[in-house]
């Protein structure tokens, strides 16, 4: 007797997954790198992009991933000299998504 109820939950939006990649995800991901805000500019674009890197929906933990990796690509172009701000817009997002 299986008495467990099951409930369907909506996905996220992509509308979602651009408000928490940019507003949280973001943020926490270059605190916990060690990332200055102003080291790295997004254009409004390139989160349509990141939300589904693969050409398909992500989940929000790999959402964080991809954030993730493609902070820390930042950090290695910060680290070999790439003047400031490294600016991230559909032109040069492929060199900064992670390649799984």
């Amino acid at each position: 007797m299986d008495r467990l109820e099951v409930i369907f939950m909506p996905r996220y939006t992509d509308d979602d997954k651009i408000h928490i990649a940019r507003d949280y995800i973001f943020p926490r991901e270059l605190v916990n790198i060690g990332l200055d805000p102003k080291s790295v500019q997004f254009d409004e674009e390139v989160w349509k992009k990141v939300i589904k890197p693969f050409g398909y929906e992500v989940d929000i933990r790999n959402l964080d991933r991809t954030v993730n990796g493609i902070l820390r690509k930042v950090t290695r172009r910060i680290i070999e000299g790439t003047p400031q701000p490294v600016k991230i817009d559909l032109t040069n997002l492929e060199q900064f998504l992670p390649h799984w």
